[in-house]
């Protein structure tokens, strides 16, 4: 339903140049009571796509003009909607609280843009030993040095598989 609620708003904002009022989204969606579309447009700003200035109580579109696609999460069974361009992205989600420090906490959602070539002192995506990994990356006399927080590994040989570009704090769908 926040799918719907989120187009109606788009789709009025983009003809219209405000925003609609929320009975209007009731009437629109036929629903019995404006509750519920408050509580979905609620969610949608906690979620980033609508902000919420209570104090003027005015709701505005965060970005009207980019749109989404879904993504799945590399590590989970889960799926994240992030904006779409010409670029490839993985999603991966966070197991630990290695990267508090970064403001990276446990749960939270990577996106990671696929890149073969990183700039030292970076935040990237890895494998080696058979597994994903989150770490901070620099290359230094035949190692590469990965830190995730915690620890730090010298290695020889490992596969790069992007850079951070982006965090999701609260799961989409």
């Amino acid at each position: 339903m926040k799918e719907s609620i989120l187009k109606i708003i788009k789709d009025f904002y983009k003809e219209k140049g405000y925003m609609p009022s929320i009975r209007f989204i009731q009437n629109k969606l036929n629903y019995k009571s404006v509750n519920y579309v408050y509580r979905m447009m609620n969610k949608l700003c906690e979620e980033g796509y609508l902000i919420h200035y209570k104090d003027k109580k005015k709701w505005v579109v965060a970005d009207i003009s980019d749109s989404y696609i879904k993504v799945k999460v590399l590590n989970e069974d889960d799926y994240l909607l992030i904006r779409q361009n010409k670029k490839n992205y993985i999603v991966y989600k966070i197991k630990n609280n290695n990267f508090i420090n970064r403001n990276i906490l446990k749960d939270d959602y990577l996106i990671v843009e696929r890149t073969q070539k990183l700039d030292n002192n970076t935040l990237g995506l890895f494998i080696y030993n058979n597994s994903y990994h989150i770490m901070n990356y620099n290359y230094k006399e035949g190692f590469y040095i990965l830190d995730d927080g915690v620890n730090k590994e010298y290695l020889c040989k490992l596969k790069i598989i992007g850079k951070v570009i982006g965090l999701q704090r609260k799961k989409v769908l």
